[in-house]
This record gives C-alpha cells, sequence and structure tokens, in this order.
C-alpha cells in the first residue's frame, strides 16, 4: 500500500509492504514483503529493505520490525480499508 503523496522511482514494492505519506522511494529499491517505510522518508538509489522491516529517516535507517514493537499487520488492515480519509468523520469538532 503507498500513502498519498509517496513518489516512487522504479522501485519494487512487495506484497503487504505499506510506503508512508510523502515518502521517497529511489530507483533500484526493492520493499520487502510486510514492511513499512515511514512517512517522509527518503530511501536512496539501489537500497533493499529486507522483508518485515522497518525504515524512517534521510536517508532510510533500517530496523527489523520484531525490534520495534510496530505491528504492520494491524496498521494495513487500519489503513487499507480507506477509513482514515474520513476526516471530517473523526474530528468532527474542527469541522462544526
Amino acid at each position: 500500500m503507498v500513502g498519498h503523496g509517496a513518489v516512487l522511482n522504479e522501485a519494487t514494492v512487495e506484497a503487504r509492504a505499506l510506503v508512508g505519506f510523502n515518502a521517497t522511494v529511489n530507483t533500484g529499491v526493492t520493499i520487502g514483503a510486510g514492511s513499512v517505510v515511514a512517512a517522509g522518508t527518503v530511501v536512496p538509489d539501489e537500497y533493499d529493505i529486507p522483508p518485515e522491516s522497518f525504515a524512517r529517516g534521510a536517508p532510510a535507517r533500517i530496523s527489523p520490525l520484531e525490534e520495534t514493537g510496530i505491528d504492520a499487520e494491524a496498521i494495513f488492515e487500519d489503513f487499507a480499508s480507506g477509513e482514515y480519509t474520513n476526516l471530517a468523520g473523526r474530528h468532527e469538532e474542527l469541522f462544526e
């Protein structure tokens, strides 16, 4: 799944990987299955992000998901439905 504003330059995103909003994934990058790339991350050319990893920062730093406490499956389920786009419904007080 690729977030809004993310830029993918001839990159490969494997199954159930998540690329956050406004991330930039450069040429020749492979994002392994089940990995999470945080919003705003810049992944340099030719990086390989192993399966089930967490990438964040500019340039990207990579850690195994098991060391982070991040539940990629829960994130995928929360955002795959598109429910996150209902900003007005979630924050009614801001739109009165």
